[in-house]
């Protein structure tokens, strides 16, 4: 029996998503666009001191009705040196990713100075792009407003994110499967990476230096990594492994039980020089050996980011999904600039 009948065995709840047997598995997506926004957030948004959830798909960010491009002007020169964030539609139809990168006071937030958050989307899955966006912002206020550490904020905070699944929802009947994948990073004031997802997003590190090794960091809640040993294996040849069924999830956020959920425990150490990458699969697109070639290289991390879009566009490759990048890199010494001392967001905006 081939990998591909094998597999066919698995539940399938949509083309794009399987399921286990009994277990619940569902992609999301969000409506956003090239631009992006700095924000500097303040206590109508977050509330640390009364603990009041405040940040809400239905009460968004106060400049969100009037967009504006980030200017030098009004950003900050370490998050662009430090953080890169942006995103590509790819040859779809609609937008489907989201994002936001979030810096915290760390004393409100037991240590955690930089929440980097994606939630992937899947074309033509009812509800999805309203699921993204509700849960990445059910997510980051729920971090905020948790207590207990970095490890238990991500960990607790995925109930805030399938809250407002849950929530509209239950307003709207016709939109039953909705759902979204999502990956969150931390980086603490004393450079711990920890992290949380669902989904088929990817958390990676890339160690500084000219030697330095990409690893993935999160698990993938796919049919990817199963195909991916029938191809090492001899079970699956080159050309069945092109049109296998990679992109099925077995897990994702719902508005109810998270089938699979990957925590990162223990944290991971960073070193000066160290990047991170959190992206949706898209980036896939491109080998290990090409994106580790491309963040190696000493410059802005904004700049990083653009040309592992233009890489992936310049694949032009048919059906190439939403594809968005966030990176940082770890500086040799205390975090930069405001990071971890004021609160500021970077995130895709929505249209009008």
């Amino acid at each position: 029996m081939s990998g591909v009948e094998r597999l066919s065995e698995v539940e399938c709840v949509s083309e794009d998503v399987a399921r286990l047997p009994d277990s619940v598995a569902g992609p999301g997506s969000v409506h956003v666009n090239e631009v992006l926004l700095f924000i500097q957030l303040n206590s109508s948004q977050i509330d640390f001191k009364n603990r009041r959830p405040s940040i809400s798909a239905d009460r968004p960010f106060p400049h969100r009705s009037a967009p504006r491009a980030m200017s030098s002007t009004r950003e900050p020169p370490s998050f662009a040196e430090f953080i890169g964030a942006d995103l590509i539609v790819g040859d779809r139809e609609r937008q489907e990713d989201d994002f936001l990168v979030l810096s915290f006071d760390a004393e409100q937030t037991d240590g955690c100075a930089l929440l980097l958050i994606v939630a992937d989307g899947m074309g033509g899955h009812a509800g999805g792009a309203e699921a993204s966006q509700r849960a990445i912002k059910g997510y980051a206020n729920a971090f905020a407003n948790e207590e207990g550490g970095v490890a238990t904020r991500l960990l607790d905070a995925l109930d805030g994110a399938s809250g407002e699944v849950l929530d509209y929802r239950m307003r709207h009947s016709e939109l039953a499967g909705m759902g979204c994948t999502l990956v969150a990073c931390a980086v603490t004031e004393r450079g711990e990476a920890h992290w949380v997802s669902v989904g088929d997003s990817l958390l990676l590190h890339l160690r500084g230096g000219p030697d330095g090794e990409i690893k993935r960091m999160n698990e993938d809640h796919s049919a990817r990594p199963e195909f991916e040993e029938m191809l090492r294996d001899g079970r699956l040849t080159e050309e069945e492994f092109k049109t296998a069924p990679v992109h099925q999830l077995y897990s994702a956020i719902m508005g109810g039980h998270i089938e699979m959920i990957d925590s990162g425990a223990p944290p991971v150490q960073l070193q000066p020089g160290d990047r991170l990458v959190v992206a949706t699969d898209g980036l896939e697109t491109l080998s290990n050996d090409e994106i580790q070639s491309i963040c190696g290289e000493d410059r802005a991390m904004n700049a990083v980011v653009s040309e592992l879009l233009a890489a992936v566009k310049d694949r032009a490759k048919p059906h190439q999904d939403n594809t968005t990048v966030l990176t940082y890199r770890h500086p040799d010494g205390p975090l930069p600039g405001d990071i971890g001392r004021e609160s500021h967001s970077l995130l895709g905006p929505r249209p009008d």
